[in-house]
């Protein structure tokens, strides 16, 4: 088991990018953190923008104890409710993601890419994270708008892009599929 282990650490290192106007991005980074801890990796989460602590997600992760999630703050201004919170809380998503992709294989950052594109983390500040990972840690980021400078550095990038939705019938957001 361990000389296995080491060689699925030893192919690690890539960053992938799951962006797009879809549903799904977070769901498919869960996805992978549920694979990658199944097979030994040490995964963390860390939550840029999410309005919620009760997600789905985090009970999950509570009861099974396969990776962390970390959410450093309530996040109310996705619809522009609370523009400095939403500051405040990706500057310090952004100071936990660099301790912690230190200390796991997997490091997702969910919600990322809205985060930079609201400036809440500067381009640059993107690129010298993603430039200065550790080089076998594999770095997953998520959310919409993916700057072009991130999708270029990247090693994967999935687009999901919705064909349909039942929200357009005003099926509104369901706890345990959507959240």
């Amino acid at each position: 088991m361990q000389d296995e282990l080491k060689e699925i650490k030893e192919q690690l290192g890539l960053v992938q990018v799951y962006t797009g106007e879809g549903k799904g991005k977070t769901t498919a980074t869960l996805g992978l953190a549920l694979r990658a801890s199944g097979c030994g990796l040490k995964v963390v989460i860390v939550q840029f923008l999410k309005g919620q602590r009760e997600l789905g997600e985090h009970k999950a992760a509570a009861k099974s104890g396969l990776f962390d999630i970390i959410q450093p703050g309530l996040m109310t201004c996705i619809k522009g409710q609370n523009i400095e919170a939403a500051r405040e809380a990706s500057r310090e998503a952004l100071k936990i993601a660099h301790e912690k992709i230190k200390e796991c294989d997997v490091l997702i950052c969910d919600e990322f890419n809205i985060a930079v594109k609201k400036g809440y983390v500067t381009i640059d500040e993107a690129i010298d994270f993603i430039k200065n990972k550790p080089a076998h840690t594999e770095l997953i980021l998520s959310g919409r708008y993916a700057a072009p400078e991130v999708i270029e550095l990247a090693d994967l990038v999935s687009v999901i892009t919705p064909l349909k939705h039942y929200s357009s019938r005003g099926q509104g957001a369901r706890k345990g599929i959507e959240f």
